[in-house]
């Protein structure tokens, strides 16, 4: 729906194109960004030469999770959602030469790290290796949405960027140093053109086990 676009957007990057197989996924991001390109389709039916697709010194693409959480029935690569994965690499294949895009940032769930052994991680560093990416498990940075916005969601994301060894030597990403939650607090209060929640919410001890009961059945019952 535009979250990765909108983050690329503030920091200054033109964005070119976009592709999603929900309609009402496409149709927000159109909303939000109307001059930018929305293909409605399932990224396994996408390709370079027949769509057009103008290159981009960054792809970005946060491949479905499902199959890979410690929520789900954790299949992998054995369900058709976590494959779709390859359709990246594919897709980023069919870029030759110094059209291929120069980093490739990923977006899916921390326990893509450690699932099935690390057998999962070991396939995506395999295949964007063998697709001509420098990549490895220091180029991956687990962030967490209460740290990083002003937002009240206690939520991990696993970020992974690989860089192209046409255009580089090495990968020259770092994840960010951890910092102190103050600091965390106040550098997103900033980023969100407001206080954040910390004016409102006492993070330093969790609430009675009562209230979060409360709030699922009610949720449940207005479900």
């Amino acid at each position: 729906m535009g979250g990765f676009a909108s983050g690329m957007d503030r920091e200054g990057f033109a964005l070119r194109w976009a592709t999603d197989s929900d309609a009402a996924a496409c149709a927000t991001f159109h909303h939000r960004f109307p001059d930018v390109p929305v293909l409605e389709r399932d990224v396994a039916d996408l390709s370079v030469a027949v769509d057009q697709l103008e290159p981009v010194d960054v792809l970005t693409a946060g491949f479905p999770c499902q199959s890979f959480s410690q929520a789900g029935d954790r299949r992998g690569f054995d369900d058709p959602r976590g494959r779709t994965f390859l359709e990246i690499i594919r897709l980023v294949g069919e870029f030759t030469g110094a059209d291929r895009p120069r980093l490739l940032l990923l977006e899916n769930v921390p326990h893509l790290l450690h699932g099935a052994g690390g057998a999962w991680f070991d396939r995506v560093r395999r295949e964007l290796r063998r697709a001509g990416y420098w990549f490895r498990q220091s180029a991956c940075w687990v962030a967490n949405v209460k740290d990083e916005t002003a937002l009240p969601q206690d939520r991990e994301r696993l970020f992974m960027v690989a860089a192209s060894r046409h255009h580089f030597s090495f990968n020259p990403f770092m994840p960010p140093p951890d910092r102190p939650e103050s600091a965390q607090s106040e550098s997103s209060a900033k980023r969100n053109g407001r206080h954040g929640l910390d004016e409102f919410v006492d993070r330093r001890s969790p609430r009675e086990s009562s209230e979060y009961l409360w709030l699922f059945q009610r949720m449940a019952l207005q479900d």
